[in-house]
Order: structure tokens, then C-alpha cells, then sequence
């Protein structure tokens, strides 16, 4: 699989995908995911950079709005 996956510490938590988790709370069916669970999520994550580097380059709202809409799948 290509990618990355960034996530932030912050004494006893972690931050992944603007999600805090307590370090201790991590399991591993967190952090391996199946290929049929991380398709879908790559696929997404792919859109909203492609917006995202979009809307920096010609600031265009119609991909401001489009990365909105990704963003908001994530929840």
C-alpha cells in the first residue's frame, strides 16, 4: 500500500484524522485495517488532496466546496 498515516502526540493522547485518542485505548483493529476497510479511505483521502492542492492553486470555491463535502464524509 502507498501513503501516509500522520498522527499526533500529545502526552498521553494521539491524534489521528483529527480524532483524539487515549494511548492507552489504541488497538490494533485501529491501526491494521483490512484492505476492504482501507480502500474506500484511501480512495476519499486521494479526492481531498487533489481538491485541496485545487482550491490552493486558483482558489476556485467550487473546490473549496467539493473538499467541504469530502471532509464532511469523514465524520
Amino acid at each position: 500500500m502507498e501513503g501516509n498515516i500522520v498522527f499526533y502526540t500529545y502526552g498521553s493522547t494521539l491524534e489521528l484524522n483529527g480524532q483524539q485518542f487515549d494511548a492507552g485505548r489504541l488497538t490494533e483493529d485501529l491501526l491494521n485495517l483490512s484492505p476492504d476497510d482501507y480502500h474506500p479511505m484511501h480512495e476519499r483521502m486521494t479526492r481531498i488532496r487533489t481538491f485541496a492542492t485545487a482550491y490552493e492553486h486558483n482558489k476556485d470555491t467550487e473546490f473549496w466546496w467539493k473538499l467541504n463535502d469530502e471532509m464532511d464524509a469523514l465524520c
